[in-house]
């Protein structure tokens, strides 16, 4: 999977969230981590891979206890952990 790919599923993940955002702060948080995660995949110079991996990680472990309610966007948070942790190693 290459970079396009992957800004496909941060592009994604975030048009999911915007329906949530009236949730709450954390919302708003996990759509400026994505956010973060796009201009450093946009840019993967000088460790960003490795900064937007750790960022999502904290995402997906953030999300754990919800992803029963929102599994579409589980997992497309777990495909963008795997192949950014592909990309960064």
């Amino acid at each position: 999977m290459g970079f396009e790919e992957i800004l496909n599923l941060i592009l994604e993940s975030k048009s999911f969230l915007e329906d949530y955002r009236m949730y709450g702060r954390m919302v708003q948080e996990a759509i400026d981590a994505l956010d973060r995660v796009e201009t450093l995949v946009s840019n993967p110079e000088g460790g960003g891979l490795k900064e937007a991996l750790s960022i999502v990680a904290t995402l997906r472990q953030r999300m754990e206890p919800y992803k029963d309610f929102v599994p579409t966007l589980a997992e497309k948070i777990e495909g963008l952990h795997s192949r950014l942790k592909d990309l960064a190693e």
